[in-house]
């Protein structure tokens, strides 16, 4: 029987790997970073995109990264980061038990 995480409003996990709730959509097993299989938009973050007051920062531009199904294209998550930086993992799956090698 197959566990299913719930780790979002639209997004799950289970022992086969990352999928949509709303379409059923597989983005990747496991192992993967789901996002990497996601519709990717970055904007600026600026006031007009967040809707509040965005400092300047001295160590670069900060950007909204949002992530959608590619299946039915609902909003799956999203992250603000220094523009250039490598996605982020929302949710890293808890490393599985191991049998000990038994059959």
């Amino acid at each position: 029987m197959r566990q299913t995480q719930i780790l979002g409003e639209y997004l799950a996990l289970d022992d086969a790997g990352y999928l949509c709730r709303r379409c059923g959509h597989r983005f990747c097993g496991r192992d993967d970073l789901w996002k990497r299989h996601a519709r990717f938009r970055e904007s600026p973050c600026r006031e007009d995109v967040l809707g509040a007051p965005v400092s300047p920062r001295e160590d670069g531009a900060v950007v909204f990264r949002q992530f959608f199904c590619p299946g039915c294209l609902t909003e799956v998550d999203n992250e603000v980061a220094l523009a250039g930086s490598p996605l982020r993992w929302s949710f890293r799956p808890p490393e599985r038990p191991t049998d000990g090698g038994r059959a």
